[in-house]
């Protein structure tokens, strides 16, 4: 099958024009698209999601697997393409809907997306409020590279951190501009997500979240003073020195060089300090 071939056909025949707006860079690489089915196979018999289904490149080749795919469409011109190419297949469930505003429940096998670089962070953590297996996604490989960074490089940060505290991520391939029509201005990236399962327990990711926020505002600054600037700012008044000490975090460490391990044990400690002046103005 010639995907680029098919793709023009449908575009010419629907009279569809890719909207710059949404993002919209179909995949007309068969062989990416087999490669991001494989990683994307079901381990369980939940359901897949596909977001932005598009015109169906890769929803044809995950049905195969026999399970129920849930094709998520935001452009309803596209819709009536995505029904002939799917035409005969039982198991695709075609769903007219902003991905960021359907209320999604249960467990899925697997999710899987090639994500509007304009709009990625959102649909991303969103994903990760789902209970999946794995999430195969395709991003702008800039922003591929920033989930996959280490303390201390450029590219680590606030997305790193808490994506990487959600889940285990892995940079698979690199897919140049000319797999998609029309082609992208940069390359992009293939990721692997797999749910994390008991990295997060008893921790208050809510708190977790804001103190990572909080701290990567001041990202280059030592880690004391930038926590001084945080508590300040949120109204914590904190011994910052045994905070950290208890953290086991060393105060000339900057904010970029913290892991994930240290943003978790700094949230706990935190959270354990203000339970135990609350219970003593209590008292």
């Amino acid at each position: 099958m010639d995907l680029y071939r098919t793709t023009k056909s449908l575009i010419e025949k629907y009279k569809l024009r890719p909207l710059k707006k949404w993002g919209q860079h179909f995949l007309v690489d068969e062989e990416v698209a087999e490669y991001i089915a494989s990683l994307a196979r079901p381990r369980s018999e939940y359901p897949i999601i596909e977001i932005g289904a598009g015109l169906g490149a890769l929803t044809r080749l995950l049905a195969k697997y026999g399970s129920t795919i849930l094709a998520v469409e935001l452009d309803k011109r596209i819709i009536p393409a995505l029904v002939e190419v799917i035409e005969g297949t039982p198991n695709i469930e075609v769903v007219l809907a902003d991905f960021l505003k359907l209320g999604l429940v249960g467990k899925f096998s697997s999710i899987v997306s090639n994500l509007p670089y304009y709009i990625t962070s959102p649909i991303l953590f969103k994903i990760l409020e789902l209970d999946f297996e794995v999430a195969v996604l395709t991003l702008q490989k800039e922003y591929g590279y920033r989930l996959v960074a280490k303390p201390g490089t450029e590219n680590y940060g606030r997305v790193t951190v808490m994506v990487n505290l959600l889940a285990e991520v892995r940079a698979r391939r690199i897919v140049p501009p000319r797999a998609f029509y029309p082609r992208p201005e940069v390359d992009s990236i293939i990721v692997e997500l797999r749910r994390r399962r008991s990295k997060l327990k008893d921790v208050d990711l809510n708190l977790l979240k804001t103190v990572v926020t909080g701290l990567f505002t001041y990202r280059r600054k030592k880690v004391a003073k930038a926590l001084k600037y945080f508590m300040s700012k949120s109204s914590l008044d904190l011994n910052v020195e045994r905070v950290l000490a208890e953290a086991g975090i060393d105060v000339e460490k900057r904010v970029f060089w913290l892991s994930i391990e240290d943003f978790i044990r700094l949230t706990r400690v935190i959270k354990y300090t203000m339970e135990s002046y609350s219970k003593k103005y209590i008292l």
